[in-house]
């Protein structure tokens, strides 16, 4: 999930976040269909990406591109180690974690 300063960014929904990794491979990624909020929905200043399938992939520091209204996209470097945070969490490695389905009953 992105979050800019309401009033000051608008996020362009209907854009993809670019991820460009240190050895130059582009990756665009859709923002969340606003079908999968199950209450409000987000400002305008917010956006959430499914990042789980392409972060095992990812393996240095990379730079993100958030796409926003009225003004050019959003360059955030984002170090290696924030990376391999991002890895951990995304693996469950190192963390508990609840399973993401329910276990098979046993009879």
């Amino acid at each position: 999930m992105l979050a800019g300063c309401p009033g000051f960014v608008d996020i362009d929904h209907s854009q993809p976040l670019t991820l460009i990794t240190s050895h130059g491979k582009t990756v665009k990624v859709k923002s969340l269909p606003e079908s999968l909020y199950t209450e409000l929905l987000p400002g305008s200043n917010v956006a959430q990406y499914n990042l789980q399938s392409i972060v095992p992939e990812l393996d240095a520091a990379l730079d993100l591109f958030i796409p926003t209204k009225g003004m050019k996209s959003i360059q955030v470097e984002v170090p290696t180690q924030v990376v391999q945070e991002w890895q951990t969490v995304a693996t469950c490695a190192d963390i508990l974690c609840e399973p993401l389905t329910a276990p098979a009953l046993t009879h």
